[in-house]
């Protein structure tokens, strides 16, 4: 399953639609080193053709057999070891959207992902102007959510928390996790794909917002 947008490289790029982000997926352990991805679905479980962060369950899956498959183009790190994941992740699932704020209830080894970007004058998300926000660098810090029912499991975050903060603004706790990512960025060789895009896509949607308040 695909993103249909991802940013060019460079922290003041636009999204280009004919560029494609990796999304999280959900799949079944099948053997030592195989694995199976679940099949895509609406979050009622119905067939769906668009893109989408639910997955059908197959009967009597075991939990431990599911787990959460990272992208190397998404930037996922456990907050409590800092390390980034990548590839296949044992899955903590969330019993509400809320349970991992504020700070003192975040728990272990929850997966966040992290991103950065600078907003310029002429940064846009799909079109010219569709973002309004204030000049300066910022960075989307959010939790990963999973939640599972009989037939179906969903990736989810939680949509009623600050996620997109100016560096300067960024919490404490959050802290730990810009260390972490500012490291992986430096240890590592570009081109970085898909960097910036969380950030310009949490922009566009807070600017919608705001027009609309």
């Amino acid at each position: 399953m695909k993103r249909s947008l991802k940013i060019v490289q460079g922290q003041e790029g636009t999204v280009l639609a004919s560029d494609i982000l990796d999304s999280l997926r959900i799949v079944e352990k099948t053997g030592d080193s195989s694995f199976k991805e679940l099949l895509a679905c609406a979050i009622d479980g119905a067939p769906t053709e668009y893109p989408t962060q639910s997955f059908r369950v197959p009967s009597n899956t075991q939990g431990d057999k599911l787990l959460i498959k990272i992208p190397n183009n998404r930037y996922v790190f456990n907050y409590t070891t800092r390390q980034r994941i990548i590839g296949t992740f044992k899955i903590k699932y969330t019993s509400s959207t809320s349970e991992h704020m504020p700070r003192n209830r975040i728990a272990k080894h929850t997966l966040f992902e992290v991103d950065s970007s600078t907003i310029t004058d002429t940064s846009h998300y799909r079109r010219k102007g569709d973002i309004t926000l204030s000049k300066g660098s910022y960075m989307y810090i959010a939790p990963i959510h999973v939640v599972r029912g009989s037939e179906v499991i969903t990736i989810s975050t939680n949509y009623s928390i600050r996620r997109l903060f100016k560096i300067e603004d960024l919490p404490q706790w959050y802290r730990g996790l810009e260390r972490a990512y500012n490291t992986v960025l430096l240890n590592s060789k570009g081109p970085h794909p898909g960097l910036g895009v969380k950030v310009l896509e949490e922009a566009h949607h807070l600017s919608r917002w705001q027009a609309k308040s």
